[in-house]
């Protein structure tokens, strides 16, 4: 992103923060290495997959097909589907994606098995991710001996590679395994058949940035195949987590529409990418206009919306407090001050309508006459609008909404027939 010139309104300033669709911190370095490294890191979907695994969500073969073509749109690299061994529909909606053709890599997940790596192959998929359960925890669970789970690691990468898949080997917990552990499953498997890389699983949502950045450098160090990160948002820092991956150097992200997921979900795709290119000065090749539709495509097929406070698909774009109404309306829709000098991006960036002023419980007088522009109330007296007003103020109260248009031409029809 380059410099913009700002008129402050007394004279010419440039603002490194300033660009045509955002207005953010001049702190924010923007190191050109951190921009490239992130602009570098393919972004891996697992909305169809481990998004799939948050409780009661279920795609079906149609949605995944669908969902899968609308990542593809606007620019994802790769698209986790599912593990085929889960079943027909499944195995149906890899096919179809395969035969159509997408410009993202069709994945899945397999089981270190070798016929789990047939089926995947079987679909038409492009890679598959092998889990590896090989911590303690899971060693126990299962019985497992370490040698035992490489052995099957090493020979499931090797039949993918005979079967001209890419391979991935995802190390669940690699987050909270020793040293030791993970530099043991990865020189192992990767003395063996060498895989085109290792996915750092953050299982469990274990890591802060500043952790994962000395893991991804330290799993570097161990291959010369790519180390991918795969985070979980337990503790509200996946985004974080994830640009830390990717500025230590990481060759892929994965992330999910919304941060669907495992209990609170993964890394999510439209806040990742956002704060990449905005914050950072990265170039991820991404249709931002596009992330209201998608958002809007999963959410009607997962059947869970997206809080009104969600980052990127929240709604930003509504301004309900009568100070910043007032501000919108001095600066912007009368000042002819560009948006982004109220919102850190506007809202077109990622294909949200116009800001919209409506009528709450902060609201003054400024969003009721808003509301009622265009209707045959607009000329109303300021006692009159602050009759309104306190009806407004009382209905949010008992709704917890903000006021509809319908309600506040009501409202007004009301006290103009009272006077």
């Amino acid at each position: 992103m380059t410099d913009t010139t700002v008129d402050n309104g007394t004279a010419e300033a440039v603002d490194s923060g300033y660009g045509q669709q955002w207005y953010v911190s001049h702190w924010n370095a923007k190191l050109p290495d951190d921009a490239s490294a992130l602009t570098a890191a393919k972004i891996h979907d697992t909305t169809l997959r481990d998004g799939e695994q948050h409780v009661g969500i279920a795609f079906s073969p149609d949605d995944k097909v669908s969902i899968a073509r609308g990542l593809s749109d606007i620019g994802v690299q790769r698209v986790e589907v599912c593990m085929p061994a889960s079943g027909a529909g499944d195995q149906r909606a890899v096919r179809e994606l395969a035969e159509e053709g997408t410009d993202a890599e069709i994945w899945t997940i397999a089981r270190a098995m070798r016929a789990d790596v047939e089926l995947c192959a079987s679909v038409g998929t492009n890679g598959v991710g092998l889990a590896c359960l090989a911590n303690d925890q899971y060693l126990e669970i299962f019985g497992w001996s370490l040698s035992r789970v490489l052995d099957l690691l090493g020979s499931a990468v090797e039949r993918g590679k005979e079967l001209g898949l890419q391979t991935a080997v995802n190390i669940a917990d690699a987050s909270r395994m020793s040293k030791k552990r993970l530099e043991e499953i990865i020189t192992g498997v990767d003395a063996r058949s060498a895989p085109d890389s290792f996915a750092i699983m953050d299982t469990f949502g274990a890591l802060e940035p500043s952790g994962t950045r000395d893991l991804v450098s330290f799993a570097r160090t161990l291959t010369t195949g790519g180390i991918e990160f795969h985070g979980h948002n337990d503790f509200g820092l996946s985004v974080a987590n994830s640009i830390a991956a990717s500025t230590a150097g990481a060759s892929a992200i994965h992330t999910a529409v919304h941060g669907l997921g495992e209990r609170i979900g993964n890394t999510p795709l439209e806040e990742y990418v956002v704060a990449a290119n905005v914050l950072y000065g990265a170039d991820i090749p991404f249709d931002t206009t596009q992330i209201m539709d998608l958002s809007g495509s999963v959410a009607t097929a997962s059947g869970l919306h997206p809080a009104t406070n969600k980052p990127i698909v929240g709604k930003f774009n509504e301004i309900e407090s009568g100070l910043v109404s007032t501000e919108y309306s001095r600066l912007v829709l009368e000042g002819g001050r560009p948006v982004q000098w109220l919102l850190p991006f506007t809202p077109d960036y990622v294909g949200k309508s116009s800001v919209q002023i409506v009528a709450g419980k902060s609201s003054g007088l400024t969003n009721v006459k808003h509301g009622l522009a265009g209707t045959e109330y607009e000329s109303l007296d300021d006692e009159q609008l602050r009759t309104i007003l306190e009806r407004v103020h009382t209905q949010a109260i008992l709704t917890k909404a903000p006021v509809s248009a319908a309600d506040l031409a009501s409202m007004a029809a009301d006290v103009v027939t009272r006077v």
